[in-house]
């Protein structure tokens, strides 16, 4: 991930519940620090991360805050059949079932809340991941980004 004063400031309240950070050097001279695990990483690697995280904790970058859109990594992680809880916007429920097929936090306090949860939850987190995983394999492939695209482009 890349660093941002504004990602710093919202994972830094999990940063003693096993949060571990790849991406920018940046992370290395940061309070979280000690969370940084190196990086950045290749596409097999983000992978390997992914399968064997128990969370992965997507937050958008600045642009994003005000924008609609959403990342990659929204994709990415139920995609590769990871457990997805990403910062909320109002774009991810019309994407995917929230709760049921991802999760979202909207405050730190709900993050520390849901991160303590799903990390002791083992079956309520696997099911979530199983479920983004089929609904991202069914509706969210580039294939299907393109087809709905060229939809607008006619």
């Amino acid at each position: 991930a890349s660093w941002q004063s504004h990602r710093e400031a919202k994972i830094a309240p999990v940063a003693d519940l096993g949060l571990k950070i790849w991406g920018s050097k940046t992370w290395s001279q940061t309070a979280l620090a000690s969370n940084y695990q190196g990086g950045p990483v290749d596409v097999n690697t983000m992978i390997k991360i992914i399968r064997l995280s128990k969370i992965t904790l997507n937050v958008h970058v600045v642009e994003q805050i005000y924008s609609e859109g959403t990342n990659l990594r929204t994709f990415e992680t139920p995609g590769a059949g990871g457990f997805l809880l990403v910062n909320k916007r109002a774009c991810l429920y019309d994407l995917f079932d929230v709760g049921r097929e991802i999760e979202v936090f909207d405050s730190k306090g709900e993050l520390v809340e849901k991160t303590k949860y799903y990390l002791e939850n083992n079956v309520a987190r696997q099911k979530i991941a199983k479920a983004g995983w089929e609904r991202t394999r069914k509706e969210h492939t580039y294939l299907n980004r393109f087809q709905a695209l060229l939809k607008h482009l006619k």
